[in-house]
């Protein structure tokens, strides 16, 4: 699992913004009109967001069926079916998320160590904490409250803290947090208003309204939200996306140490024609001895090599620097700032015709 590449969609990001505001259009009528087609077409829409992965498409759904619990006619037409088209996407696919599941928990690169993880989960991610505190006070029952909504909330929010225990993703959970955000945040918000109103008595609307706006300023100032110049961008893909635009052609063969670049070279380059360090077979040979032979018989017409992540990509760049000179010219090489290593590309020079895969 690796971060969500946001800048190689860019050529789609109008097509993917109108399909969001589809779905939450059929959603929010749905409520409105109380249509039973709506909220069909609302659990359809959604379902096609999750496939599709459009941003809030595989959150959404389980948040609005938390709200969902506090109306028959959500349940049966809106929550009911979306569950089943999910649960008939497990039956089809069971085996491959079985194993990409099972990889997932074996994977280690993304494992930090005992202090940075302190960090990762806890000083660095004070809002989180904040929320969940504040969301506490929302669990205690009121007459005529959304308990049920509640409970389901709850739950969606555990989802991601019993993930990341049994999976060692440390390095990912900056952006598998926002998963819980979004079951703790509406939580935290109703235990916030309780206290408040609690305490405020005839002067809690305008009560309110100040502890949200001082709960947002506090949140984002803790969290350095306007220092956006402090932000760090892992990977830094422009300079490697910047040498091949023009230059690549369909029949590239194109060697790189971190998969990201599939989103980026594609589609002038389709999936077949990328080699990234996962897996690689190179006539009778895998692994290391496969990437070493690739390169010393000038297989591929260019290479990017960016520090990639993880033992896989160290174990690639091990392989293949012995052979590098051979047939290969370096074209560029500078420094990334962020994770200290050299963004180096690489070019064909001495090829011999063009083979067949391997």
């Amino acid at each position: 699992m690796r971060p969500n590449c946001l800048g190689s969609a860019s050529h789609t990001a109008p097509h993917r913004w109108s399909e969001q505001h589809v779905q939450r259009d059929r959603y929010i009528r749905a409520w409105q009109e109380e249509e039973n087609d709506t909220w069909l077409a609302g659990a359809a829409c959604f379902f096609a967001a999750f496939l599709r992965k459009i941003p809030g498409g595989d959150l959404l759904p389980i948040s609005c069926s938390a709200h969902a619990v506090e109306r028959a006619r959500a349940v049966v037409l809106y929550a009911l079916p979306l569950t089943l088209l999910c649960g008939g996407y497990y039956a089809l696919h069971r085996s491959d998320l079985v194993a990409l599941l099972s990889y997932v928990r074996a994977y280690g690169s993304l494992q930090a160590p005992a202090a940075e993880a302190w960090k990762i989960y806890f000083t660095g991610r004070a809002d989180f904490w904040v929320l969940l505190l504040l969301a506490l006070a929302a669990w205690r029952r009121q007459p005529g409250g959304p308990r049920g909504a509640v409970v389901v909330m709850w739950v969606g929010a555990a989802v991601l803290p019993l993930f990341q225990f049994y999976s060692p993703t440390d390095y990912e959970y900056w952006k598998h947090v926002n998963y819980s955000l979004v079951f703790l945040t509406p939580l935290a918000m109703e235990g916030l208003l309780r206290l408040v109103r609690g305490l405020a008595g005839r002067l809690s609307l305008a009560a309110s309204c100040g502890a949200v706006g001082v709960l947002a300023v506090v949140l984002g100032w803790t969290g350095k939200a306007l220092q956006i110049d402090r932000f760090v961008f892992w990977p830094n893909v422009n300079p490697i996306v910047a040498f091949f635009d023009g230059r690549l052609t369909p029949e590239n063969r194109v060697l790189i140490d971190d998969s990201v670049l599939r989103y980026y070279l594609h589609p002038t380059l389709r999936q077949e024609r990328m080699t990234d360090p996962f897996y690689f077979r190179y006539r009778d040979a895998t692994g290391a001895a496969a990437y070493s032979a690739a390169v010393a018989d000038g297989y591929f017409d260019y290479i990017a090599l960016d520090g990639g992540m993880g033992d896989e990509a160290r174990r690639m760049r091990a392989a293949i620097l012995p052979n590098l000179a051979k047939r290969y010219a370096l074209r560029v090489r500078m420094p990334d700032a962020n994770l200290h290593e050299d963004i180096e590309i690489y070019e064909g020079t001495d090829l011999p015709p063009a083979a067949p895969f391997p």
